[in-house]
């Protein structure tokens, strides 16, 4: 494991985040959809860094008590270190001290590792959304943890 420093997430950032976003995702965000999470009342982005650089990122919404995980991603030279694990932790560390009940995610049913670790943190599978992922027509389970 190696461990990395969490921050927040500014537009100093989005630079090495978008590069991971390209490396990690067939449909990347672009710069301007970063901008306005960043600017939307209530998110919350934070970054992984290592040495001074964004070796991965994640993001939450709000609405109400209710936390929704928009995006996990670390760059592909660090996976398998435990740094999607410290990023899942430090949103659920953030969604606690805004008093959400819950936290869902959307995550695709191929991905086994990521589901392996929202599992192993209580999230549970409580729907499938249908055609979700929109560059190959993937459906997404939709996993949800009480906390």
């Amino acid at each position: 494991m190696i461990l990395v420093d969490i921050d927040f997430m500014n537009v100093g950032d989005l630079d090495e985040v978008l590069e991971i976003e390209r490396e990690s995702f067939n449909l990347p965000w672009s710069r301007n959809l970063f901008l306005r999470e960043l600017d939307f009342p209530g998110n919350a982005y934070i970054v992984a860094r290592l040495r001074d650089r964004v070796v991965g990122y994640a993001g939450i919404r709000f609405y109400g008590r209710q936390a929704h995980i928009t995006t996990i991603a670390v760059a592909p030279k660090w996976r398998g270190n435990r740094i999607g694990e410290q990023l899942l932790l430090a949103l659920i560390e953030i969604a606690k001290d805004r008093q959400a009940k819950e936290i869902v995610l959307e995550v695709r049913p191929s991905n086994r590792i990521a589901i392996g670790l929202y599992e192993k943190y209580g999230f549970r599978t409580i729907g499938v959304i249908p055609g979700y992922y929109m560059d190959n027509g993937e459906d997404a389970f939709l996993m949800r943890v009480k906390i």
